[in-house]
């Protein structure tokens, strides 16, 4: 009688001993993937973020020290002149040129590209002002407004930052900027006109 009655209890101890039913398993399976899922998720868009963020530093970076140079070029320029022809240097003091290039190439109908510049007294062949690898996967392109108001002739810079990777037509980034011309003596005018390709002739006012 003993016997049997410690049998039985053993066995109702076994019966009732604690532990994980199927559902409670798969319900935790279920929460870890979603977490796990989650914070992939963030790490991702995190990464995304800060891919999109130093891209977009770089842009940023382009067109901001074009657009300082050109401005500052042009800052004491007497005359600034479209061209579509190979400039004559003649008796021209500091007078330099600036012009929008795909390659090393002549061309004077690039309106994308690098920044290509050189003086008079330079040799004949433009250099690429920044260098090659200074644009990466970018070129630019470059727009001038010269107004004369009553307070003095001023030139809107503009510079459009262009990936070159895409056949996107929209700029990737603008910068733009007013700045006065000191020494003017031209005409209103907008640089490149239509059909034309960024290059400039410009005589800035030489000092004693």
């Amino acid at each position: 009688m003993n016997m049997t009655l410690y049998k039985m209890k053993m066995k109702n101890s076994f019966s009732g001993k604690s532990g994980f039913t199927l559902v409670e398993v798969i319900i935790t399976l279920v929460i870890t993937v979603i977490v796990i899922a989650v914070s992939s998720s963030l790490v991702i868009t995190g990464t995304n973020i800060f891919a999109r963020s130093a891209q977009r530093d770089v842009q940023q970076n382009i067109a901001e020290t074009v657009l300082t140079f050109v401005s500052e070029q042009l800052l004491y320029a007497e005359t600034i002149t479209e061209m579509t022809n190979p400039p004559v240097f003649e008796n021209a003091g500091g007078a330099a040129i600036m012009q929008i290039k795909k390659s090393t190439t002549e061309t004077y109908s690039d309106t994308k590209g690098q920044l290509f510049f050189r003086r008079a007294q330079d040799s004949q062949n433009p250099i690429n002002i920044f260098g090659s690898n200074f644009y990466g996967n970018y070129e630019v392109g470059i727009t001038l407004e010269i107004t004369i108001p009553a307070a003095g002739p001023s030139v809107t810079v503009t510079v459009n930052v262009y990936s070159s990777n895409s056949t996107d037509p929209n700029p990737v980034i603008t910068r733009t900027t007013t700045r006065p011309l000191l020494n003017y003596t031209g005409t209103e005018k907008t640089i490149p006109s239509a059909g034309s390709g960024f290059c400039i002739y410009y005589v800035p006012r030489v000092f004693s």
